[in-house]
């Protein structure tokens, strides 16, 4: 390994190799394995060796985003970032993603972490993008509606445009593409993004005073998830007997979060999580891909407690708001 890495963050984890040589082995164990299969992002992006790897991690935590035809590009990069990492026994060094892990992480889940905010800060400088690569999300179909031909028509850009690529993959989209369903009647609730449902599961112990749910196996609590401990609330219990559901968004899709119902925000928190991405690969025409990223966690989740002025829904909706929180 003689990489000399460009930023901070990236040298951060080559120090952190000539520290922990176990660790610096487990990482090319994982490469070697990942390297293995095939996978045929690595040809794609000139990863042959750890050096490569190192070098692909430098230029995409300062990456100015763009797109190819089929809406592939910015999925594989992110995809080709998390493949290693997710694999023994480096996965091994992370935190494990369950109710027991608590902040502060183990030394690669917090590299993990901020990796991700250093990219997000990049995603906020004016040099993160130009007028070229928003040509390439617009000239592709998979960013728009079907049946809408032009981008713009479907997200008209600001009067003096879009500054950061954060301001452009938070863009706002044409109100009229996203009517609301039964605005007047408190019974609907709508979908809050434009997402993919990916589950639902029951809420139990309804009379107990921890409530929770079971996912893959795992219990965790409404109380968890909402981070009730360490903010000092209590909304845990209130979901007892509900249905807990997960979906998800993916690159291609339009990113705001509306409000499910009518009402007027009373409390927001940031909830902080750990950093990772859960890769399945498939066989295709020509090699291996990356097929799914299953499982996705942000570093920070934001969560609004919304106080209704009607009674609570009890129906579902079929439409997402168009109103942003």
């Amino acid at each position: 390994m003689s990489y000399t890495p460009t930023t901070a963050i990236v040298r951060e984890l080559v120090d952190y190799f000539s520290e922990n040589p176990e660790f610096k082995a487990a990482f090319e164990e994982s490469f070697a394995t990942a390297y293995a299969t095939g996978l045929r992002e690595f040809h794609t992006f000139k990863i042959h060796s750890v050096d490569d790897y190192l070098r692909y991690m430098d230029e995409y935590v300062h990456w100015i985003p763009s797109e190819n035809l089929t809406g592939t590009n910015v999925y594989s990069h992110l995809c080709m970032f998390y493949f290693i990492l997710d694999l023994p026994p480096v996965r091994d060094h992370q935190s494990p993603i369950d109710p027991s892990s608590h902040s502060p992480w183990r030394w690669l889940s917090e590299w993990l972490i901020m990796y991700a905010k250093e990219m997000g800060m990049w995603m906020d400088m004016p040099d993160s993008i130009t007028p070229e690569m928003i040509e390439t999300f617009v000239k592709c179909p998979a960013y728009r509606d079907k049946g809408v031909d032009n981008f713009y028509d479907q997200y008209p850009p600001p009067f003096d445009g879009w500054k950061t690529f954060n301001e452009f993959f938070a863009r706002e989209i044409n109100p009229t593409l996203r009517p609301i369903a039964g605005p007047d009647d408190p019974t609907v609730i709508v979908s809050p993004a434009d997402c993919t449902f990916d589950g639902q599961w029951p809420i139990n112990d309804t009379t107990a005073d921890v409530t929770t749910f079971d996912v893959k196996g795992v219990p965790w609590t409404i109380g968890q998830l909402l981070d009730d401990e360490a903010a000092g609330t209590d909304y845990g219990p209130a979901f007892s007997g509900g249905i807990f559901t997960h979906s998800f968004l993916g690159p291609t899709d339009y990113h705001r979060q509306h409000a499910p119902v009518a009402g007027r925000v009373i409390e927001a928190k940031i909830i902080p999580g750990l950093c990772y991405l859960e890769i399945v690969l498939k066989k295709v025409e020509g090699g291996i891909r990356s097929s799914a990223c299953t499982v996705t966690c942000g570093t920070r989740i934001s969560t609004r407690r919304i106080s209704s002025p009607q009674r609570p829904p009890t129906l579902p909706g079929t439409s997402s708001s168009r109103h942003a929180p």
